[in-house]
């Protein structure tokens, strides 16, 4: 099996990635292979699983009334050349997040509705995913 990782961080408005940054609106970047030998496609892919989440999230919350600072997800997509040599078997989303005024719980269903929001967005349905969420602490409520 193999796993790809792939990062995304959205900050007011701004998306930045493993592999590109730009103005939120326009994610859907034109990533230059030629410019970026190093960056495999896999990864492109990966990190557009990351950002795709964090758009998901980042506009959930808003939906909420909430006000989120920071969204940080990275994503790693296994591929299990048994199963299939060119589909993901897994991917797995270590997401957390900076949202004044927000306890654990609460962020934790905003962030499995998320999740199902991404699947279906994605086209994913058939493949499994795996979220941990986790929230910035210094902006708990008391």
């Amino acid at each position: 099996m193999t796993i790809h990782r792939g990062e995304a961080w959205l900050d007011a408005g701004q998306v930045r990635s493993s592999v590109a940054a730009g103005p939120a609106d326009a994610l859907a970047v034109n990533i230059q292979f030629d410019e970026k030998p190093e960056v495999r496609p896999e990864e492109v892919l990966a990190t557009a699983h990351a950002a795709s989440y964090c758009l998901t999230l980042w506009n959930r919350l808003r939906q909420a009334g909430l006000a989120p600072k920071r969204v940080h997800t990275t994503a790693y997509v296994h591929r299990d050349p048994v199963v299939s040599s060119c589909a993901e078997s897994e991917i797995f989303l270590d997401a957390d997040a900076d949202i004044p005024g927000l306890d654990d719980d609460k962020f934790a269903l905003h962030a499995k509705a998320a999740k199902t929001d991404f699947v279906a967005l994605r086209g994913l349905s058939g493949i499994p995913v795996r979220l941990e969420p986790h929230l910035q602490t210094d902006h708990r409520p008391n």
